[in-house]
């Protein structure tokens, strides 16, 4: 199993349960959930930077299932959800959630998960997210700061072994996408030249990402960061 991802960012779990239609599918929340967990990092580089917005711009999720022709319960078969959706991962320095409506799934080992990060279009110009994948806001040495990414990704929990698979069952409800907030932090301050970060232009504040009006352009994709900083747990 790939402990180290493409967005994802992410850790699977199976919670508790929930109403079966039939003997053939079940009815399944997914949640999208901001944790912190223990960074490399040393704290004297993240100290800098006060972090207190992160927002990220979901595509289509998709569930793909164990191919197996010798059991007909589990034919070849995917399911999504169709985005986009804003997952604030930070609001306002809290841990941020966001849950999908309930949808019908196979009740069976679940091979692969997909799901992008991709710009929302239909965004008018004056929204926060307009033309980005990815926005984070704070301070950097008190002088506000913007960080952000319009790069696409497709992102996906892949079960290598069929022993590693979650299987779905009647008496799970929730999948939960776990996204490890200092992971991503401390990988982008890490691919962060400091000596670059200047208000340039003089506005007030710093502003990091394609197009920046001071010139500060991003050498990593955020999407990626997201991924390579999110692990993949079954519990």
């Amino acid at each position: 199993m790939r402990k180290n991802l493409i967005l994802a960012c992410v850790a699977l779990v199976a919670l508790a349960a929930c109403s079966n239609d039939d003997d053939k599918n079940g009815n399944f929340g997914l949640e999208f959930k901001a944790v912190k967990e223990t960074s490399t990092l040393k704290a004297a580089v993240l100290s800098d930077f006060d972090i207190t917005d992160f927002n990220v711009m979901l595509g289509e999720v998709e569930f793909e299932f164990d191919q197996n022709p010798d059991n007909p319960a589990y034919l070849p078969e995917e399911v999504e959800y169709r985005g986009p959706f804003e997952f604030a991962i930070l609001k306002g320095k809290q841990l941020g959630s966001i849950t999908l409506p309930e949808i019908s799934l196979p009740v069976g080992p679940l091979e692969e998960i997909e799901f992008d990060i991709e710009q929302n279009k239909s965004l008018p110009t004056s929204h926060s997210m307009y033309g980005k994948t990815v926005l984070i806001k704070g301070t950097y040495k008190g002088t506000p700061i913007e960080i952000w990414d319009n790069r696409e990704a497709e992102l996906e929990i892949d079960y290598e072994t069929e022993a590693d698979r979650i299987t779905l069952t009647s008496q799970l409800s929730c999948l939960d996408v776990k996204v490890n907030v200092n992971g991503i932090l401390a990988s982008l301050v890490a691919a962060i030249d400091p000596t670059k970060l200047v208000d340039t232009n003089k506005d007030g504040k710093i502003q990091v990402g394609p197009g920046s009006p001071d010139k500060v352009e991003l050498s990593v994709s955020l999407a990626e960061l997201i991924d390579k900083s999110s692990s993949l747990d079954k519990n």
